[in-house]
């Protein structure tokens, strides 16, 4: 299972079509919760922008009501902003102590909901004279509940936006049924042949202080529906898009551990096969650090991480600027490719223009190494050109697109040969043949020819050629 998760050529058909894979759960074995918490992070800081943004309105209508429009029956309505302020704290709070605990949010939508719906159709009780309950339908108070409904979208949770919007659809039609039954007040209904809409008569109705409309009250639930399924949607939609942009990030970085960026592009656009198991021709890149150990034992650690970041990062550039693949570390030696995934006539060329580029770096790094007293760095590098199986190898733990084969242990085998002869390039005569079929001969003019050398795992001698030291650098 794990194996499909992580094959690239999965992940770039899933890529492409826009299926979120976690690619680090896969590898994990587990599911990745890290985008969860995300969410949770959002909705945490979400809920904090909406309870203190309410209190801070709450406070403001407080202290505006009580200086400007002090009396006594102004008490109900500070004490309603205060029961309001006091459900988001108090929500807050919970949310911090018990962050699992996601109902608290859901509870809290509820308590909002009755408080609105308590100063929406309320009378003030205070009041010397009541209004009629049916005339607080008709105060236009039912846009609060749209704001409430909107503030939920800052929680980043469409099922927590729904929920509000059934509620608030709920109390409102509740709420109209019930003022309807109350001393005065009578429905349309009630009036038995209602008179025609467009006559004095109807006029008088719909104005009457008593008259309680319940077709508006339940378009307005339907109203209160439609826009917390909209705000849902789109709390719904930007998550999506949020986790599907993460995801995608996630993969490319890790596919650019292998390719460079514009191969990686190139992969994403053509989904090219990569990680099912195929045979190719490629040219396969041995480099390591002469003595790399000991200049470990006579500097600081901090030096010696910071030395090999430096080197692995120079590998790992002059390899991509000739869209190679860096299959891997080791160390402080590495392990390139090129033409795989996707063979070109110029593979050979590269993987040889990569052994010059790294040779020249080495050769400015040791002039500063030098001026400072440091011992010069060495480095050998091994490339062979011919057939490889590439694939993805490893643990379900621990999955990486690698190449296999005879190729792969010959330019191994080229590089450790530098030590015995004492150069810093062993390329095979394949290779070069290769370069001089694709018209690189050229680039071939000041590599020498070896007798030939019996390596480890072959049984007949190995045809080289090799660039002097003295030579390196030009």
């Amino acid at each position: 299972m794990f194996l499909n998760q992580l094959n690239p050529r999965r992940l770039i058909r899933n890529w492409k079509a826009g299926v979120p894979v976690n690619l680090a759960a896969a590898s994990a074995g587990v599911r990745d919760p890290s985008f969860a918490r995300a969410f949770r992070r959002a909705q945490r800081d979400g809920l904090a922008l909406a309870v203190w943004s309410r209190v801070a309105v709450m406070v403001i209508v407080c202290l505006w009501l009580a200086l400007q429009f002090w009396r006594v029956e102004v008490i109900w309505t500070i004490g309603l902003c205060v029961a309001f302020a006091g459900s988001g704290l108090l929500q807050w709070r919970l949310v911090l102590r018990h962050p699992q605990r996601r109902w608290v949010l859901f509870v809290f939508a509820v308590v909002d909901v009755l408080i609105v719906a308590v100063a929406t159709v309320v009378p003030n009780p205070l009041l010397e004279t009541a209004p009629p309950w049916p005339l607080m339908l008709k105060l236009g108070s039912f846009v609060f509940f749209f704001l409430l409904v909107a503030i939920t979208g800052l929680l980043t949770s469409p099922a927590l936006t729904l929920w509000t919007g059934a509620w608030v659809a709920g109390a409102w039609l509740a709420a109209t049924e019930w003022i309807a039954t109350t001393d005065g007040a009578y429905r349309l209904g009630d009036l038995g042949e209602p008179p025609s809409f467009n006559t004095p008569e109807a006029y008088a109705i719909y104005t009457d202080l008593f008259f309680v409309d319940v077709v508006q009250s339940r378009q307005s639930a339907i109203a209160i529906l439609i826009v917390a399924g909209i705000v849902a949607l789109i709390v719904a939609r930007a998550r999506g898009l949020v986790v599907r942009e993460a995801r995608a990030a996630s993969e490319r970085a890790v596919l650019a551990r292998y390719f460079s960026p514009n191969v990686v592009d190139e992969i994403s656009r053509s989904g090219g096969a990569m990680g099912e198991p195929q045979a190719l021709d490629a040219a396969v890149l041995f480099v390591d650090v002469r003595g790399f150990t000991t200049i470990a034992d006579t500097q600081s650690p901090e030096a010696t991480i910071s030395l090999l970041r430096d080197l692995h990062k120079t590998i790992a550039d002059s390899v991509f600027f000739e869209r190679g693949t860096l299959d891997k570390f080791m160390g402080d030696g590495a392990m390139a490719l090129f033409g795989a995934p996707k063979p070109t006539a110029d593979d050979a060329r590269a993987a040889l223009r990569t052994a010059r580029r790294l040779l020249a770096e080495v050769g400015r790094w040791n002039t500063v190494r030098t001026g400072k007293g440091l011992d010069p760095i060495g480095i050998g590098i091994g490339i062979h050109y011919g057939a490889v199986v590439t694939g993805n190898a490893g643990a379900d733990r621990r999955l990486d697109f690698t190449a296999i084969g005879t190729t792969v242990n010959l330019a191994d085998r080229l590089e450790r040969l530098t030590r015995e002869i004492d150069t810093d390039l062993v390329i095979s005569e394949a290779t070069c043949e290769r370069i001089e079929r694709t018209g690189g001969g050229p680039e071939l003019a000041d590599l020498v020819s070896v007798p030939p050398k019996q390596v480890k795992g072959l049984s007949e001698p190995v045809q080289i050629r090799i660039l002097p030291k003295d030579r390196a650098l030009s």
